[in-house]
């Protein structure tokens, strides 16, 4: 899908973004284009070539906001074994994966990421190290900037909905496990 002045985007590295312009400069002896986006105060000029290649998106359509709330809401389901406890290689992340998916911005990847921390954080109380506690808010923080946009509230708001969301996920999950043992 071609981006067009007024357009909100994404920027992997700034977040949400307002297309205002569009320019042409001469860059090494070339002209080129280059998109002007905003975020607040901040201009960024973004080569319309690079656009198209990824590093601007459109925010995350209905579609996929439906499906990232309606995941949000139902229980994590992870490999358990023979006793019905969760396997702790489940909970293991790769560093560079996990960064790439922060970088990226990928609401759903970010959904994964989040719910995977989330119930970590929860079935053993902490998370192990700074940098998952890190991953866990900066993830939770770029999800609920897009939500918030789309669901035309504050971010504060829209990060306390999805914590209660996977709360009541993990609830959910919980009772199924009770109910199993029955």
């Amino acid at each position: 899908m071609a981006f067009q002045i007024g357009d909100v985007v994404v920027k992997p590295s700034l977040g949400i973004c307002k297309i205002r312009a569009k320019t042409t400069l001469t860059v090494e002896g070339k002209q080129q284009e280059f998109f002007v986006i905003y975020s607040g105060d901040v201009r960024v000029l973004v080569p319309v070539e690079q656009a198209k290649k990824g590093t601007i998106r459109h925010v995350m359509s209905e579609k996929v906001q439906k499906k990232v709330l309606k995941d949000l809401q139902e229980p994590l389901r992870l490999p358990t074994d023979q006793h019905g406890d969760i396997l702790e290689e489940a909970y293991r992340l790769d560093a560079d994966q996990s960064n790439a998916i922060i970088k990226e911005r990928d609401p759903e990847k970010l959904c994964g990421l989040i719910r995977l921390l989330f119930n970590k954080m929860k079935d053993h109380q902490q998370l192990e190290d700074k940098a998952e506690q890190s991953l866990f808010s900066e993830a939770l923080s770029l999800l609920s900037e897009e939500l918030a946009y789309l669901e035309k509230t504050i971010k504060g708001r829209m990060t306390s909905q999805i914590k209660q969301m996977l709360a009541e996920a993990r609830k959910k999950r919980k009772k199924e496990k009770a109910g199993s043992v029955d």
